[in-house]
């Protein structure tokens, strides 16, 4: 109940209630006195006093009235003032966020005047009422401010559609106190890193004795010289290794840099044959000095397996930035020592020792280099004594060639090949599960039997990305290797003293070789050669290897097609799309891939090809002056410098082509 309502009903209470008093008084006195003057005199003199009564109650309530109720005029007066002078800048647009009314504060926040009927966006450029509306408040920045954005919605009932409307009522908190404070505290953190030394072991072999000091003195100097200048700390814990202290703050100096420092070590040379190279891991993520520790010791272990002379953070879990080893010439010279491949070897055979069991598994779609790298293994294993599988659901185009030969050959048990589901169901105790040609778990033919299996390892060329196989025991990963058939031959001389392959195998490996360095045009290396010619030498015959990759003529007319179709894009790169349901898919849009590297000028190819699981695979390759594996690596792939691709789900191919085209501009942006 409202007051006035209220004091509106005492006033009638109290003038019954003096009603009724006044006739009981008349009543009283006509029984008395009748019609005497006396009579009329008392009613006289009673009416008086009631209206003395009721203008005296009158007066009283309606000034206690007024004490409960403000006035109407200066209650809008106030209103009006608080709205346009409340400390909190706001603002009311419609759903097209033009502005319908502002306050005083947001007209100072902007320093700008008359915004009805504008739009909200010409003057805070990021403002997308949408995302605001998903995390509500959301902070934003502008005009050296930041404020948190609270947004609410009010519905008024349009009066020509009779529809609900929507307004939203923005308000404009300043917190930019509060943030340039945490921001403060966040550049005061603590930074660690470490800095290895890659080709410690080459140079000293390659450079005069006099010389060796002075090269590696000069090394020393100039990175406590970089590090002392952005007021850290460096130490050095062994002769080719480094742990390093910075600030947050100064660390963001250096990241900007683009860690400029990789290329001005590599610039110190006294006649140094090989350019000296770093491998830098830092690590920003860790609240203590323990996990800051741990975290940099598995960025410099994923920088030093990528291949070195790069640089790579790690900002959160999984989460990884790298730098560096932009272009092959940086990275060429860096060749995985014999003596890494014998001891990884020695350690594979030790495993092997140890079980009775030998599970080899390779990338989903599987191709020749996994197969040929499969079979590899698998006489490994064979020789040593041990019962080998290979795990393999479905057969594709790219290895029924191979995969009909192992069929019909009487060399190979009928259980060869075991399906997933069987392979999960052995005994992990007593069983090794070695993986080719893939280091990332979701890539492999059964992520589930890396769980199971407690003896892991790995035998791969691809570099590592931020998804490994982390409980694998051995890992022979060279980012140096044409192939996983190149890395797996360098590991068998050591395993296996005079081991005897079947033609099927070396073929096989053979043609793995060849798929991935383009017939030796590509990713090749002396090693690459050393390789092919052990495999020669054991028996691989080149025209039955050709007979693993003919095409029929409908598959050639695709090909050409794809040639046709191709577009140029920026000058340097080339991007087309192959037709679908062709025999032998991935060999054919790799072929396609390398076709279009000779085109004049062209230094990066990139082909498209979606599948009948609305599966989009990328295959690019490089002639070395473009690093693929890079630009593949932002669409959420890998591979190689000049050989990599991604598998991406549920995408329109056009959707891909503008994924490509922004992964391209990136990294033609930071190369400059």
């Amino acid at each position: 109940m409202e007051v006035k309502e209220f004091f509106g009903k005492v006033k009638k209470y109290l003038m019954i209630t003096q009603i009724l008093i006044s006739v009981m008084l008349y009543v009283d006195a006509f029984l008395r006195l009748r019609f005497s003057r006396e009579f009329f005199f008392f009613v006289g003199i009673v009416f008086v006093v009631n209206v003395f009564i009721f203008t005296i109650l009158n007066f009283l309530l309606q000034k206690l009235l007024k004490s409960f109720v403000p006035d109407r005029k200066l209650q809008k007066m106030v209103a009006k003032e608080v709205e346009y002078n409340t400390p909190v800048p706001t603002v009311v647009t419609d759903e097209d966020m033009k502005i319908v009314w502002y306050n005083n504060m947001f007209i100072e926040i902007l320093d700008k005047k008359d915004f009805l009927n504008k739009k909200l966006v010409d003057y805070i450029k990021d403002f997308d009422i949408e995302e605001i509306m998903k995390e509500n408040p959301k902070t934003l920045s502008f005009n050296n401010h930041y404020y948190h954005v609270k947004v609410e919605v009010i519905k008024r009932r349009n009066e020509v559609t009779s529809e609900m409307d929507n307004y939203y009522t923005i308000f404009f908190i300043d917190v930019t106190e509060k943030v340039e404070l945490k921001n403060k505290y966040e550049e005061s953190k603590i930074v660690l890193g470490y800095v290895y030394i890659d080709n410690y072991e080459e140079i000293t072999n390659s450079i005069e004795d006099t010389k060796r000091p002075m090269l590696f003195g000069l090394v020393s100097r100039n990175l406590q010289k970089y590090i002392k200048e952005l007021d850290g700390s460096i130490k050095q814990l062994e002769r080719d290794k480094f742990l390093i202290i910075l600030t947050k703050s100064k660390m963001n100096i250096i990241i900007e840099s683009k860690f400029k420092i990789l290329e001005e070590i590599r610039k110190i040379s006294i006649g140094n044959d090989l350019p000296v190279t770093l491998s830098i891991g830092m690590s920003t993520f860790g609240d203590t000095i323990e996990l800051l520790m741990e975290n940099a010791k598995d960025a410099i272990e994923l920088a030093v397996t990528r291949g070195g002379n790069q640089a790579v953070v790690k900002k959160e879990e999984n989460i990884y930035d790298f730098y560096g080893a932009k272009s092959k010439q940086e990275i060429e010279g860096q060749n995985a020592t014999k003596a890494r491949a014998r001891i990884k070897a020695y350690a594979l055979k030790e495993m092997m020792d140890g079980v009775s069991n030998v599970i080899i598994m390779g990338h989903k779609n599987i191709d020749l280099d996994a197969l040929g790298a499969a079979l590899g293994m698998r006489r490994a294993a064979k020789e040593l004594g041990k019962t080998s599988y290979i795990v393999l659901d479905s057969i594709n185009n790219a290895i029924q060639n191979v995969y009909d030969k192992i069929v019909q050959s009487d060399e190979y048990e009928d259980d060869l090949f075991l399906p997933s589901e069987r392979a999960k169901e052995m005994n992990s105790d007593n069983t090794l599960l070695i993986v080719v040609d893939v280091n990332v778990p979701s890539y492999t033919e059964c992520p589930e039997l890396i769980e199971i299996m407690d003896n892991v390892a790995v035998i791969d060329h691809h570099i590592r990305g931020t998804s490994f196989i982390e409980k694998a025991k051995v890992v022979y990963l060279d980012p140096f290797a044409s192939s996983s058939c190149e890395a797996v031959v360098h590991i068998l001389q050591y395993m296996v003293e005079k081991i005897k392959f079947t033609e099927i195998e070396v073929d096989a490996m053979l043609a793995g070789i060849l798929v991935d360095t383009k017939n030796f045009m590509f990713k090749t290396g002396v090693k690459t050669f050393e390789a092919a010619a052990f495999l020669k030498k054991c028996g691989a015959e080149n025209m039955r290897v050709k007979f693993l990759f003919q095409n029929d003529f409908e598959t050639f007319k695709k090909k050409a097609r794809a040639v046709l179709d191709a577009q140029i894009y920026k000058e340097k790169t080339v991007i087309t799309v192959c037709p679908s349901n062709v025999k032998n898919n991935f060999i054919v849009v790799a072929q396609i891939a390398d076709e279009l590297l000779n085109i004049v000028d062209v230094e990066a190819s990139f082909v498209l090809y979606q599948g009948e699981d609305n599966m989009t695979s990328i295959s690019a390759r490089s002639n070395g002056n473009v690093n693929v594996q890079i630009i593949m690596e932002e669409l959420g792939g890998g591979g190689h410098f000049t050989a990599a691709g991604v598998q991406l789900k549920d995408k329109k191919v056009e959707e891909v082509i503008e994924n490509i085209k922004v992964s391209i501009d990136n990294y033609f942006n930071d190369v400059s």
